[in-house]
């Protein structure tokens, strides 16, 4: 039998970038069920009626009414958590859960406690994606081993989007996104996170940014950083335009940057399931062409 072909693998084979696909995950709500319970996005095995109900509610108004577990993690997990707030409940009744749930779906907040540490969600997800199991529970178990759990929560949870860039991980409450972090990156990953930074090698880019964006202000950032700068905020602003190029001109930390990022063709399986049962689909990609030094004219 021929070995099993995971679309991660396919997406690095076929030189398709991380960067540029960071999905806004600022609004987040996750209930606590087992991982094992866990069936496609909306769904999970063993919920009350209440729950499902709610679950699916809250679900019909954000893709990203999530499930959440700490297999083999340190600690415990809390009934309900939500971001940007930060805020968890916990011991009460499924009465107040499904409330919350329902509170947060129609735009408000669950109430609750806030926690304090950084919260690193990691997609490990096999139901949705084979990647996301098969990478994301290696690099879930590390930061496990590995994380300050006084100063990390470290969750599991199905579905951030990115599959094919497993292992996927948002950073709460900044809803930073990274993409394909292997177990031996997390030394550095933690230390970066730890000091409010972003970890620039594995960053997807800057939530609330078109593609393109998110691509070039990534370049200017890591040129930067690699010329002597600090990483910080970015400022970027258009030069030209075509159909298939754009040019920018990025300051940050006070070095001037010129970026070109061009449009690209891809094939791509979305994930593993179509990997030899569909056809790829070509998909057209912003990608960085040239990053250089300003130099004033």
């Amino acid at each position: 039998m021929a070995a099993r072909t995971f679309c991660t693998d396919l997406a690095l084979e076929r030189g398709e970038p991380h960067e540029g696909t960071a999905l806004d995950l600022r609004r987040v709500l996750l209930l606590a069920v087992p991982h094992g319970q866990w069936r496609l996005r909306r769904t999970a095995v063993g919920l009350s009626p209440l729950l499902e109900e709610a679950q699916a509610y809250a679900y019909s108004k954000s893709a990203y009414a999530l499930f959440m577990d700490k297999v083999e993690g340190r600690g415990d997990v809390p009934q309900l958590m939500a971001f940007p707030e930060n805020q968890v409940l916990d011991g009460v009744d499924e009465e107040t859960i499904a409330a919350a749930m329902r509170r947060w779906a129609d735009g408000g907040e669950i109430g609750g406690r806030v926690e304090e540490r950084t919260t690193i969600l990691v997609c490990t997800d096999s139901r949705r994606d084979a990647c996301c199991a098969r990478y994301g529970y290696a690099t879930y178990k590390a930061l496990v081993a590995q994380a300050d759990p006084g100063k990390f929560n470290i969750l599991q949870c199905n579905h951030l989007g990115g599959c094919r860039f497993a292992t996927s991980l948002c950073v709460q409450p900044n809803a930073a996104r990274y993409g394909r972090l292997r177990p031996e990156q997390v030394p550095d990953f933690l230390e970066a996170i730890g000091r409010g930074e972003t970890y620039l090698p594995l960053s997807m880019g800057r939530i609330g940014l078109e593609e393109p964006q998110q691509v070039a202000e990534l370049a200017a950032r890591r040129f930067a950083v690699t010329a002597g700068g600090n990483d910080g905020a970015t400022a970027l602003s258009l030069q030209r335009a075509s159909a298939d190029e754009m040019v920018f001109l990025a300051e940050v930390d006070g070095i001037a940057v010129d970026v070109t990022v061009a449009r690209r063709s891809f094939e791509r399986h979305g994930n593993c399931e179509a990997v030899g049962n569909e056809p790829a689909n070509i998909v057209s990609r912003w990608v960085e062409q040239s990053v250089s030094r300003h130099v004033a004219g």
